[in-house]
Formats: structure tokens, sequence, C-alpha cells
């Protein structure tokens, strides 16, 4: 027995022997897969160049898989290209001279190689060096921004939403309009002289105004639902728009900028183009348009201005953008996915035909937000990333104050984890995930759903445009997703209810109830509602205008919620709305330049979690007040603006997400070829 014994511990340890180099070197390879995702997410998602290359050079040097180092040495040349260094030439070579067998990625380095090339060519001959350089980074650009003419100037949406321009050269940023927040502008264009820019200003509806560079003699020229300015005619009489109107459907006008008089060219239904643009001489608008009413890839289009034809410029199976025209009216310039990666192309046009095939001028030009060109040829874009994530702090339930650090919740290459919720029992996790999927580098928005006791995720899918709330019922069977509230189905992501121009939204613990902010345009107002789910009939509790809609206590007798002081539309004071007395106790009251975000109830019903937010210091943190009233306490938690907090029902975690956002802008310059004579 003991010699069976003392055999059965020798074959265990052979085992182990044998079946430890392997497990070894699974976990090596594993490292190095890791080491090159999380190169990948420093380049694509944060735009960290340098420290990328870092860790592609890790993998290269750890790793024996040919395949995988000749990916990062490719995608080294990659981030050198973008940081508009010459050892990206350097680079591509390496990988045709280190992996000759690696036929994909020498094909790609090739292919580079000839276009750098092709551009040092250029310069040895005496033409200006092709450039792609950073010219800004920070937290306040938005993507509705646009380029002068002159390249002296970026119009963007800054502080409180108003329509701000920030002068290149200086660095000095100045705010045009004085919106307290309660209108903000999206969308903005320079006139071709430079000086003047039209813009949307949005509340209830949208306005399309014309204000000076310096400011002055602002103006209205007309509203509707929603205009969205796109391009100012060359002749400077009309502005080009995207307009939706009262029955929802979405059509290309053209604006007279003398008196606001609009002109409809074309009239689609739900879809609607991405980026309008002028020809330069006037004749014509290109636009581009999904390739099918289900299909998120997109051709391009040229219409004439007065509307009677039309000419499919770009007819291709791939994913194909507009950007612009060049200066000369001869050629346009677009963005495409037909190589595999987004690149920067360009056709030539001419009366209204294209002219040969498409040709690539720099490929892997990755996610971009073109903001113009100017009459030199510039091309400005923008880069934006939002990297959150959403972490989980513990706390002392008596005190709600936070034990140790908080931790990030998932490690996966993400651009996006946000709006976190805990089921009802405790043991799961819901949460908005926004990934970078595709060699393209597009994105996906999709409800993870993760085991507390396994780690494991599961992911649903919704047909909805977008939501930033996630809200468990309490049977753990639905969601309620806010950004036009549905309900979905747990299990299958099915979209089970639809509540027209809800806002943000609560359940009642019996399920059968929600609790939302109700966008009402015909009055001007954001009322929060009650709903029942079985009739569909509303009943308003509280009028006014109310902020990020109600948060409902653990025994559905309270509901929480915040509502401006003044007509300043800013949401300045917390309430508690008794359900059964009908009536509401101030809690708490901010002084401007400060807002609520999101409330959460603590499983008791004894405290209220806020996000309080601070435009000026531009600062969000978490703080806590007990429903009786008192000083609030800051629990010394950053988080984002409008994340949603929720606290397990052990009363011992909060989750929430934090991250910072990032936005650059880049230019490229002398990039264009010289343009082909027709013959």
């Amino acid at each position: 027995m003991k010699k069976y014994s003392i055999l059965k511990k020798s074959s265990i340890l052979i085992v182990v022997l044998f079946f430890l180099p392997l497990s070894f070197a699974s976990l090596v390879s594993q490292n190095e897969h890791d080491l090159f995702q999380k190169a990948l997410t420093k380049e694509r998602a944060e735009g960290n160049l340098k420290e990328a290359i870092s860790l592609y050079e890790k993998v290269i040097e750890m790793t024996k898989d040919e395949s995988l180092a000749a990916q990062a040495q490719l995608r080294i040349g990659f981030c050198y290209e973008k940081l508009g260094m010459k050892e990206a030439q350097k680079a591509f070579q390496k990988v045709v001279d280190n992996y000759p067998k690696q036929a994909q990625a020498v094909e790609a380095a090739k292919e580079k190689l000839s276009i750098l090339l092709k551009a040092q060519s250029l310069v040895e001959k005496g033409d200006k060096e092709f450039k792609i350089r950073k010219i800004w980074e920070g937290p306040d650009f938005g993507y509705g921004g646009a380029i002068s003419p002159d390249g002296k100037y970026i119009s963007y949406t800054g502080y409180h939403g108003n329509l701000a321009v920030w002068e290149i050269e200086t660095g000095k940023k100045r705010l045009l309009t004085d919106s307290d927040g309660s209108a903000w502008v999206n969308y903005s264009i320079f006139s071709p002289d430079g000086k003047q820019i039209a813009f949307d200003w949005q509340l209830w509806d949208t306005e399309l105004r014309i204000i000076g560079l310096d400011g002055s003699n602002p103006r209205t020229l007309a509203r509707n639902k929603w205009i969205q300015p796109t391009d100012w005619s060359p002749d400077g009489n009309h502005i080009l728009a995207l307009v939706t109107g009262a029955d929802g459907r979405n059509q290309i006008a053209l604006v007279s900028v003398s008196d606001g008089a609009t002109r409809i060219l074309k009239t689609f239904g739900v879809q609607y183009p991405e980026r309008m643009s002028f020809s330069p001489d006037g004749r014509y608008v290109a636009y581009d348009f999904p390739q099918q009413a289900d299909s998120k890839d997109r051709d391009i289009f040229l219409l004439a201005k007065d509307g009677s034809r039309e000419t499919r410029l770009i007819d291709h199976p791939a994913n194909d953008s507009m950007i612009g025209w060049t200066p000369d009216g001869k050629n346009l310039l677009f963005l495409s996915n037909r190589t595999g990666s987004a690149g920067l192309w360009i056709i030539q046009v001419a009366d209204g035909q294209p002219l040969g095939q498409p040709e690539l001028i720099k490929q892997d030009i990755g996610s971009i937000h073109p903001v113009g060109l100017t009459k030199k040829g510039a091309f400005f874009y923008g880069t934006s990333t939002k990297m959150e994530n959403v972490h989980v702090a513990n706390i002392e339930p008596k005190t709600y104050k936070v034990i140790g650090n908080p931790t990030p919740l998932s490690q996966r290459m993400v651009v996006t984890n946000f709006a976190p919720d805990w089921s009802p029992d405790g043991k799961f996790l819901a949460y908005r995930s926004e990934r970078l999927s595709g060699p393209t580098g597009s994105r996906s928005v999709v409800i993870s759903i993760r085991s507390l006791d396994t780690g494991e995720e599961r992911e649903l899918s919704p047909a909805v445009g977008g939501f930033y709330l996630i809200k468990w019922s309490p049977d753990g069977q639905s969601f309620l997703l806010g950004g036009g509230l549905c309900i979905v189905d747990a299990q299958t992501g099915k979209i089970t209810a639809m509540v027209p121009n809800g806002y943000w939204g609560s359940w009642s613990p019996d399920g059968k109830t929600i609790f939302y902010a109700k966008n009402d345009v015909s009055t001007k107002s954001r009322p929060l509602v009650a709903r029942d789910l079985k009739s569909g009939e509303d009943k308003v509790l509280v009028s006014g205008f109310v902020g990020f809609g109600a948060a409902v206590s653990p025994d559905g007798g309270q509901i929480a919620f915040t509502s401006i002081s003044g007509e300043n539309y800013v949401f300045s004071t917390l309430y508690v709305l008794s359900l059964k007395e009908d009536k509401r106790r101030e809690i708490f009251k901010l002084k401007n330049p400060e807002d609520f975000g999101p409330i959460a109830w603590s499983p008791d019903g004894s405290r209220l979690l806020f996000v309080r937010r601070n435009f000026k210091e531009n600062k969000f943190e978490i703080w806590q007040i007990p429903v009786e009233g008192g000083q609030p306490q800051n629990l010394r938690l950053s988080t984002t603006a409008v994340s949603p907090i929720s606290i397990h029902p052990d009363g011992k975690r909060i989750a929430y997400s934090f991250g910072q956002p990032k936005a650059e802008i880049w230019v490229m310059e002398n990039f264009l070829p010289k343009t082909k004579e027709k013959k």
C-alpha cells in the first residue's frame, strides 16, 4: 500500500513536471497577446502613440510567434506615420526584411513604403514635405466644429454649450454666445470670407443662427425641429443644412442668408447624410448616404444645386463617407475602409461625373472626424476618445466612508464602460460597454452582464440608437434603458415597450410603474411623470423642469428628484416627494456654477447619493446626504457628469464610472496630388 502510494505520488509529479513547460509556454503566449491588445488600446483608443510603440517593441522582444511580431512591427510603422516621423519608413522596411514569410504584413508594409517613397520623391523635386502634426489636445473640442477658410480659427462648442472660437496661433479662446446652459450649440460653419459663423441653437427645437467672428450682429435665420448647418455656399448667399421636420423626415435644404427662406433639395425618411458639402463652383452638393435601408455602409452622391439631377459618385461595397472638396474643385476627399482599415482617399470629378478610379492618399488614418479643409488645402481633423471604466468602491454601510481604493471592473480593451447597475439579487452587474472592433477600429455598443461569482460576462445588443441608462427591473427579467426610454428583455435584448419622449427613468418596487422625466415640447417643460405600464396612462407628479429623472426609494413611498430654481434651467435643488402625501421636501440646494447629476438611494432608504458637478472647475464627484437633511459629505470619488450611481443591495459597494475624455486636433499638409488633366 505504501509502495502504491509512493508510485502514485511519483506519477503525479511526473505528470506535473511534464505539463509545467506547456503551461508556462501557454502563459507567456497569453501574456504577449494581452500586451499586444494593450498596445492596440494605447494606439487606437487613447492615442498614446509613443507608449504604444514601446509596448509593441516589448511584444517583439518576448514573442516567438512570427505572425504576432510582424503585426507588432507593422503597428509601430503606423504609429510613427501618425506622429509624422521619418522612422516610419524604417519600421515598415523591417517588416519586409525581418518577416518575409508573413505575406499579409509584408504586403501592407510595401504599400506604405510605396506611399512614403512617393512623398519623399516629391520633396526631392522641390515640393513641400508631406506633414501630419498635432496642434491641440484637450477636453472641450466637439465633433461639430469647423476650420476657418484661412486656417486661423476653429469653432467649437465651449463652456455651458456656447459657441466658441479658438485662435490657433495664439491659443486664445473666446465665447461668442452667452448661454447659461439652457441652450447649446452642436454644429457650426464659417462663411466663405471667414467673417461670420452659422450655427444651430438647440433647446426645445432648433434655430439656425448667424453671428460675426467678433460676436457682433447675431440673428436668427430659421427654426425647425432640427437644423444642422453643414456648409456655406461659395457665393455666401445660402447655407446648406440638414433639416428634420415635425413628421420625422430628413431633408437637404438651402437656407437664404438674407431672409431665411428655405428651399428643399431632397427628402429622405429616417436615414440622413452624415456630411454634405458644396462644390467650390457652387453647382453641386456632395453627400454620403446608407447604401440600403438596414446598412451602416455608405456611398457618396452628387446632387445638382437646383435638385434637378443626381449621380452616385462612389458606388462600392465598402463604407465610404464624405470629407469635402479640394480647393480647386477638381477632386473629392472621402474616408473608406475598402482595404481593411480606414484610409483617406481622393477621386477626380468633372461636370458632375467621376474621372477614373479613386486613389489612396493615407492608409490607416484611424477613427477621425473631419474639421474641414482650408483654401490652401490643409486638412484639419479631430480624434476623440473617452476611456471610461466602471469602478467599484467598498464602503462602510453606516457612515458611507470609502474603504481602500476603488478598482476598475474590467481590464478588457474598451472605449467606454458606463452606466452600471446591480441586479436586484446582487449577483450581477450590468453596464453599457462601447468597444473598438474590427480592422477599421469601428465601435459597437452592448449591454454587458457580469457575474460576480464567476467573472463571466454575457452581452446583449438591443436595437436602439443609443442609451446612457440601464436599470434592472425588480424581478430581474428586464432592463429600462434611457436615451429614448424603452424596456428590453434581459435574456434576449428584444424591445418589449417604448416610452416616447422619456428622458430618465426608475422602476417602482413592484415593477408595475416607471417614473421618468418627460420632454414635453408643446409646453416646453420636463415634468416628472408616473406611467402605469399595463394601461399606458401617465400621471404628472411634478410640473416644470426636472433634472435627471427620478430615483425611487426602496419602499416605493418616496421619489428623489432635482429641479431648477428660477428660469436658468440649472438643476440646483434636490427634493424628496412623498407619494402618499403628495408633498415635497427640499433636501439640498447648490450654488451656481454647479449642477446635480444622477441620484441613488441607499438600500436602507436613509441616504441619498448624488453626483455634484462644478462647471467652473470641471469636477464631478459623488456626495451623500441624509434623507432627513443636513450637510452633504464628499465621498472623494471622481465620476463622469451623467454616470448613474448604483449601490449594491448589501450596502457595502458602490458602482460608478470614471474616465478622462481626450480630444486632439491634427492637420495634414502638402498631401494633395497634382490634378490630372482630362484628356
